[in-house]
Order: structure tokens, then C-alpha cells, then sequence
């Protein structure tokens, strides 16, 4: 017979987990968050300008986190697209 704990430690040796970004957008500039799985804070929150040259360096500094990584980013009319477009190129 098992234990009640050993269930839960059993699977969640198979949930895949990921560093999370949260991004608040706003129309000239993006607050961004950082976080480990557990809730580790990798990067507390910084605004990042709406510039080419700035939305390069997040883009380098996301695709240099180790492991997976899910992006979150509220839809504020059209101000996420060029989030969106850095995050993708």
C-alpha cells in the first residue's frame, strides 16, 4: 500500500515545468517579470522601452534563459505587437 504523498511525487516527476514570463503592456513601454519554476525570481520587474533597440535585448535575454520558457502578455489593442514581432523574429 502507498503512501498518500508518494502519488503526488510520482507525478509530478512527468509535469514539464517552464520559466514563466509576465509582460504588462502599455502603449510605449512593457513591464516585464521573470520567474523560475517554484516561483523563483530570476528578474524582478523592469520596463522595457518600445524600441527596436531595447526589444532586441529582450528578445537575446529571454532566448538566453536556461530551459523552457512560456511567455504571458496581456492584448492592449494593438500596443503588444511589437512584442509580439521581436518575440518572434
Amino acid at each position: 500500500m502507498r503512501k498518500a504523498g508518494t502519488m503526488q511525487i510520482y507525478i509530478w516527476r512527468y509535469v514539464k515545468m517552464y520559466n514563466a514570463v509576465g509582460i504588462d503592456v502599455s502603449k510605449g513601454k512593457s513591464t516585464v517579470a521573470v520567474l523560475q519554476p517554484g516561483g523563483v525570481v530570476i528578474h524582478k520587474p523592469f520596463d522595457v522601452p518600445h524600441t527596436s533597440k531595447d526589444l532586441n535585448q529582450l528578445s537575446e535575454y529571454l532566448s538566453s534563459l536556461d530551459g523552457d520558457t512560456k511567455i504571458v502578455m496581456e492584448c492592449t489593442g494593438r500596443y503588444h505587437f511589437p512584442l509580439i514581432f521581436f518575440a518572434s523574429g
